[in-house]
Order: structure tokens, then sequence, then C-alpha cells
């Protein structure tokens, strides 16, 4: 399949831009400590056009990363399901109290080495990632199967690319932590760390911060 429109639905992928590592009410404050001196005692701030500029720029960090982590796929581990991933867009909740932003990705890899891989050669760990995230608990009520054979029944009666997103997912999360298994990462709480995959994104944060930023003048207005 070409151009299967991917909504992300993990942190581990994506984290938004709301108080995360991305951007938070600290940023600015950080940015100023960087680049302001005697020389230089203007205030700065990443606004308006510039601040979307920054999200696009961030966003497309994250599908080069990835695509990394997915040409190590198929160069060491000899798996080759997605051929690539391209940014497409980002969208925001109207409130961030349960959710946040979600990274929309156009993703090209063959459909039927991914049931393959997600039903025979990893069934047993994929049951494992679906009870992980989808097993209703106080507070959330999931929709989606949290077993493989109820998981398989429904994509064989709707298809519903909210099931292709979900096997998608649990392959990247796989490549993003160098094929360990769902299993491992979840009881190792790998989850929780920084893999090489947000390093390389984090890395280059500051210079798209600086690149953004705007110089406030007296009025608290962007120049």
């Amino acid at each position: 399949m070409k151009n299967h429109e991917f909504i992300n639905d993990t942190l581990i992928v994506f984290e938004g831009f709301y108080e995360s590592n991305l951007f938070n009410s600290d940023t600015e404050y950080y940015l100023n400590e960087l680049l302001q001196d005697s020389e230089h005692p203007e205030a700065y701030e990443i606004t308006g056009q510039n601040y979307k500029d920054y999200e696009k720029s961030v966003c497309e960090l994250h599908a080069d990363s990835l695509n990394e982590c997915l040409n190590d796929l198929r160069l060491y581990e000899k798996i080759d399901i997605v051929k690539s991933v391209k940014f497409k867009n980002m969208t925001s909740p109207s409130y961030y109290n349960f959710t946040t932003d979600k990274l929309h990705l156009l993703v090209d890899f063959n459909l039927t080495k991914l049931k393959k891989y997600c039903f025979i050669e990893n069934k047993e760990d994929f049951n494992f990632y679906l009870q992980k995230k989808y097993t209703s608990y106080s507070g959330y009520i999931s929709f989606i199967p949290n077993n493989l054979r109820e998981f398989k029944q429904e994509y064989i009666d709707n298809k519903d690319n909210t099931l292709i997103d979900i096997m998608l997912e649990y392959y990247f999360i796989r490549a993003i932590f160098d094929n360990k298994t769902a299993e491992k990462i979840y009881n190792d709480n790998l989850h929780d760390t920084d893999a090489d995959y947000k390093q390389r994104i984090y890395e280059q944060l500051t210079e798209l911060q600086i690149k953004y930023s705007t110089v406030i003048d007296d009025n608290k207005q962007a120049v």
C-alpha cells in the first residue's frame, strides 16, 4: 500500500508539543538564556507563523528519524515491511485534557507482510501489546479488541484503517527499539527511555528554536 495515512496514537512515536520535550513553558526561557548577553540583551520568542514552521520542521524530523529506524531494521534484521514514511500533517485537539497532538504520516508498506508479522510471526507478542494498550480500566473504555483473536476478526469484518494503524504502530515501536519485543519494551520500562530515535530529534531542537525565534520589541510584539 502506498500513501496510507497513518495517524499516530502513541507517545513513543510522537509526544506532541503540549508541555513536552518538543516545546513547553520553559522553552523560551532557556532560549533566552542561550541567546542573551551584554551585546544582545533582546528578548526572544517563537510565535505566529514561525511557531507553525517550527512544528512542521520538528514533525519532519520525526519522519526522518523513523525512516532511519526502518532502514536499520531492513539492514540488520532483514525485515522489510515498511518502505518509507513521509510527514503529511499534524492535528491538534480542541483541549489537551485526555490527548495531545497527532502526527499524520504517509506510509508505503506491504500489507500482506504486515499481517503475517503481527498475526503469525509475532502473534503472542502482538497479543501482549493489544492487552497492554487496549484493555479497559476505570476512567478509560477501549473500543479496540484487546486480544488477537477478536482483533483479527474485527479486521476481517471491517478492514478499518484504525486497525491497520495499530499494526503499523506496533511495527514502528519495535523498529524504534531495535526489534525488541513489546513485552520486553514495556516490562523493562524501555518505553519511558529516550531511544536513539528520539535523541536524533532532541539534538536538533535547539538549532530549530534559534532559527524560528524572533526578537520581542518594547511593546512585546514580534518584529
